[in-house]
């Protein structure tokens, strides 16, 4: 008898389990179609996305080059301006050195002829 009790306590038991584990399994059969789908979905959503971001990739990349090879003609723009600079520079000392002399010469020739005019006016009364 103690053994129909045993085996009558286990059936019930499996039984009770069984009623709980088939709700369960199918909620997990229903999830794991759901997320089969989603996976499907993510794929189609996924391969233009990645080819949108692939062509940003590619065109950042080129701008960048672009950029570089602006900055580098720039650089070049502005070593040619300095150097104009230094010329312009060299340029004004030389016209310094030869222009103020003859300046100064040109005001001593006045300044001498000025007193040339005025002796000469002396001496003419």
């Amino acid at each position: 008898m103690l053994l129909t009790i045993s085996i009558t306590v286990i059936a019930a038991c499996v039984l009770v389990i069984a009623f709980f584990l088939v709700p369960v399994l199918l909620q997990v059969y229903r999830t794991s179609c759901e997320l089969s789908k989603l996976i499907e979905t993510l794929e189609v959503q996924i391969e233009p996305l990645s080819h949108n971001v692939n062509d940003v990739l590619h065109q950042t990349k080129d701008v960048l080059q672009s950029i570089g090879r602006q900055v580098d003609q720039m650089e070049e723009g502005v070593v040619a301006v300095r150097n104009i600079a230094v010329r312009l520079q060299e340029f004004q000392r030389e016209i310094q050195e030869k222009v103020f002399p003859l300046f100064k010469v040109a005001s001593l020739v006045s300044i001498g002829s000025r007193g040339l005019l005025s002796f000469v006016k002396f001496f003419r009364r």
